[in-house]
């Protein structure tokens, strides 16, 4: 069995921040989506947990403060990752582990938010529309 324990601070959502255990085969714990994101584990290529290449040349942007860690054992090996959107590979980083980070920024999570049991049950996805967002660029909001 692989367990995980994921936390996420700093996203700017609510009920993206916390901690929540990840079971895979089976999948379980109080992950508010934990087949989606044990199936997106097992689908992923090389080590998801790596991190980013010291040598990497990497945008200097910014994604924002939030900051996630996956510590744990999966397929019979500890893990332990820091997760964070400070620069361009970092935000990539992190978006290839959406849903197991649950963050929306940049990836598409499912919108029938009202169909999952915990927090997020509580988020409509009329909240989530890009187009509500005040200052959101009117090209961006797709």
């Amino acid at each position: 069995m692989d367990r995980l324990i994921v936390t996420v601070a700093g996203s700017g959502y609510v009920t993206h921040d916390g901690t929540w255990e990840l079971v895979c085969h089976p999948a379980g714990g109080t992950h508010p989506w934990p087949e989606m994101a044990c199936d997106h584990l097992d689908g992923m290529q090389g080590d998801p947990f790596a991190p980013v290449p010291d040598d990497a040349m990497c945008t200097d942007q910014y994604g924002g403060p939030a900051v996630g860690r996956i510590t744990g054992t999966w397929k019979g090996r500890e893990v332990d990752a820091v997760y964070s959107r400070t620069n361009g590979c970092e935000m990539v980083r992190w978006d290839g582990m959406v849903p197991v980070l649950l963050h929306t920024k940049g990836a598409g999570m499912p919108l029938a938010y009202q169909d999952v049991p915990g927090p997020m049950s509580e988020v409509s996805p009329a909240s989530l529309d890009p187009a509500a967002i005040p200052g959101l660029a009117p090209g961006l909001a797709h």
